[in-house]
């Protein structure tokens, strides 16, 4: 009960199978990632209402660029100058990645940003109606249905119990 009304599990479990009765590859991935954002979609007021905070990461990743593309053209400013810079240029609010990292932190669940950033690309270019390689896309979709079976699992109590990991060639793993 509680994880339906906090994060709509019920509604996140529609999507995800209907995700995996889909024939067609960008269609299954497409909503599977419906599935993950509907999850993460009451994050914020789940924070607020825990007293824990979201952090804005494009904040720091923009930093982050924008340190590294003036040492490529060894241009120097001051750390300040940069943050000034960084927070101006920065989207100013949670991403749904910051979502993403707040709920896979929230519960235990082991992720690696660079894949959770190379599926948030897949996303907007599917999303926004571009093409994708079939082969890439279809080891992303992959990845994406085995995070989301490691984070609804999770959810539910399943950690130290074994699932058939996807990602691992459809292998019975135990989730840590």
């Amino acid at each position: 009960k509680e994880l339906k009304a906090n994060f709509g599990l019920h509604k996140v479990l529609e999507y995800y199978i209907s995700s995996q009765t889909n024939g067609i590859v960008h269609e299954r991935f497409d909503i599977a990632y419906i599935a993950l954002e509907c999850l993460c979609s009451s994050v914020r007021k789940y924070a607020e209402d825990n007293g824990e905070i979201l952090t804005i990461s494009d904040i720091q990743e923009t930093e982050d660029m924008l340190r590294s593309l003036l040492k490529d053209l060894n241009e120097q400013i001051s750390e300040k100058s940069l943050k000034i810079i960084s927070k101006e240029l920065s989207y100013k609010h949670i991403s749904i990645k910051d979502e993403q990292y707040f709920t896979f932190d929230r519960f235990g669940i082991k992720y690696d940003k660079k894949t959770v950033k190379e599926l948030y690309e897949v996303r907007n270019a599917l999303f926004h109606g571009g093409d994708f390689d079939f082969m890439k896309l279809f080891e992303r979709t992959v990845q994406l249905f085995d995070l989301l079976d490691r984070t609804i699992l999770m959810m539910l109590g399943w950690k130290g119990k074994a699932y058939i990991s996807k990602s691992r060639g459809y292998t019975l793993t135990i989730l840590e």
